[in-house]
C-alpha cells in the first residue's frame, strides 16, 4: 500500500496512521485498521476539534464491522 510509505516517510503522524486505517478497511483488514485509528486518535493536536468525533465514528463502525471509505 502507498500509504505505508507515506506513513514511514512522515514519521507516523496521525494523518497518516488515519490513512492506514483507511486502506486496512478498504482490505477488510478491521482489526489493523482500529489499531492505527487508535493511534491517529491519541495523536491528534488538543485543539483540533473536527478530527476526534470523525475519528471516533469510523472506530465505532470498524467495530461493527462496516468498511469507513
Amino acid at each position: 500500500m502507498r500509504v505505508k510509505l507515506n506513513h514511514k516517510n512522515n514519521d507516523g503522524a496521525w494523518p497518516t496512521n488515519y490513512g492506514l486505517a483507511r486502506g486496512y478497511s478498504a482490505l477488510g483488514k478491521y482489526k489493523e485498521a482500529i489499531k492505527h485509528l487508535e493511534k491517529a486518535l491519541k495523536m491528534v493536536p488538543a485543539n483540533d476539534t473536527v478530527n476526534p468525533p470523525v475519528i471516533q465514528t469510523n472506530l465505532e463502525k470498524l467495530k461493527k464491522g462496516e468498511d469507513i471509505n
